[in-house]
């Protein structure tokens, strides 16, 4: 009874995850995030004879997370207090993962090069465990995901204008597919490639079609412009996995918001009518997806199949344990591997992938789960846990011709506090409705968490 009424307390407050309070209540722990996201393309590679303003600022941002892990520890150290992840959480399993990846890299070809990546993927999983602090982890994780939309935002806006000559032509051709070609650089940092710039535009765009259904309706018009421009800019890198992860980002969206079944059937009769007016589509629509390839290059994902058959050779040799990290770049004379499993095979071997695998299926559980019945759900935490699935939708889209969140990167940085997200919020709300439906408490640490975790710690 004490921890049912504790829960409806806590459940009945709106929790606060506004963005005005993110400095104050989690400055050390933003700051290091802020630090892992200053080391996107940069590496090692400019610690050696850097030359010129930019090179040694590189070099810098290289190191920031060396400096990030000794201050998480820290943290996590005189912070005295249990974690807010059990040891069977999406995000400790997703960092053991890692932590084998670690070991793996005394078979690496370049043992020291990997030993860095190793490093770097491992620190942020510990800065997420000093960021997150009790009792106030809901609020904590809510507002890293919210910081994350912000940061990729702002990616996102600075790669459209600084491309905006490129990506779009005065005929309005789609011309944004193989931009990396036309503009290599930007502030002397490699440019991303169509599916990483269509990365950066499908989180935006995901997102505001979310306030659009379910936001202020003062607001709503707004987020019309972010979805225009970002979706504009994902059809215009023609990057398949960027397309098709957005369309099931969009279409979670709007079974979510299940008042919205309306707009579904809108867009059914704008699709048909059009291809009904303009015959021409169909043959468009098969030129777009196939980017002037031939049939060849199409069904081979622009070669990804045969980096797939020597990747499953390259596990062969070391199945239990892989490579390390870049296992594919440096056993494969450079190429990627493009399919984050086959990457997490050759990088940690079967010992590393079984968790790194049942991080997605965990993740994918909580959150069905929590969307199914969000009850006792506060309208702002459940519109932030529509936005999240959506976005996870994407990168498990992605995960098939990328490697998502195998390695460090982008999609590591987005992707983990997403794992933390639904980990969190299913202790929150799913252990205690389920002790609310059964009349009974479930063993094991979920129930003392949630309890926990209710304010009385």
């Amino acid at each position: 009874m004490v921890a049912a009424r504790t829960h409806k307390n806590v459940s009945s407050r709106a929790i606060d995850i506004k963005l005005g309070k993110l400095l104050w209540t989690m400055p050390i722990g933003i700051i290091l995030w802020v630090m892992l996201w200053a080391t996107i393309d940069s590496g090692p590679w400019y610690l050696n004879d850097p030359v010129g303003f930019w090179d040694h600022i590189h070099a810098i941002c290289a190191l920031l997370p060396f400096f990030a892990i000794p201050i998480a520890v820290i943290v996590l150290v005189i912070r005295r207090v249990r974690s807010a992840f059990s040891w069977t959480s999406p995000l400790r399993l997703m960092a053991l993962y890692g932590v084998v990846g670690l070991f793996s890299t005394m078979f690496s070809p370049r043992p020291q090069q990997a030993l860095y990546w190793g490093c770097l993927y491992v620190s942020v999983f510990l800065v997420i465990e000093a960021l997150i602090t009790k009792p106030n982890v809901l609020e904590s994780v809510s507002q890293l995901v919210i910081a994350n939309w912000l940061i990729v935002g702002a990616y996102a806006t600075i790669l459209v204008i600084v491309g905006r000559n490129e990506l779009f032509s005065e005929g309005g051709q789609l011309i944004g597919y193989g931009i990396i070609h036309r503009i290599p650089t930007i502030v002397e940092m490699p440019m991303s490639r169509s599916s990483g710039i269509g990365r950066f535009a499908a989180i935006p765009a995901i997102i505001a079609f979310s306030r659009i259904l379910n936001g202020k309706a003062s607001l709503r018009f707004l987020w019309a412009v972010p979805l225009a421009v970002f979706t504009a800019v994902v059809i215009t890198m023609q990057s398949r996995g960027a397309v098709f992860g957005l369309a099931a980002g969009l279409c979670v969206i709007l079974v979510l918001h299940r008042a919205n079944v309306r707009v579904i059937f809108i867009a059914a009769v704008i699709i048909l009518s059009a291809i009904s007016i303009d015959n021409k589509i169909p043959d468009r629509t098969v030129r777009y997806i196939y980017r002037g390839q031939d049939r060849v290059e199409f069904l081979t994902l622009t070669g990804r199949t045969n980096t797939w058959e020597e990747g499953w050779e390259l596990f062969k040799q070391s199945p239990l344990f892989g490579f390390g990290p870049q296992a594919d770049r440096y056993s494969l004379h450079g190429q990627h591997m493009h399919n984050a499993y086959l990457y997490a095979l050759t990088q940690s071997g079967i010992v590393g992938t079984i968790p790194f695998l049942a991080a997605w299926i965990l993740a994918w559980l909580q959150f069905v789960r929590l969307a199914r019945r969000p009850i006792n759900m506060p309208e702002q935490q459940r519109l932030l846990l529509y936005e999240v699935g959506a976005v996870f939708t994407f990168f498990t889209v992605r995960s098939i011709p990328e490697s998502s969140a195998a390695f460090f990167g982008v999609d590591l940085l987005v992707v983990a506090p997403l794992l933390a997200y639904f980990h969190i919020l299913y202790v929150h709300y799913g252990t205690a409705r389920l002790r609310k439906r059964h009349g009974f408490s479930m063993p094991g640490a979920y129930t003392m968490q949630a309890y926990r975790w209710s304010g009385k710690d």
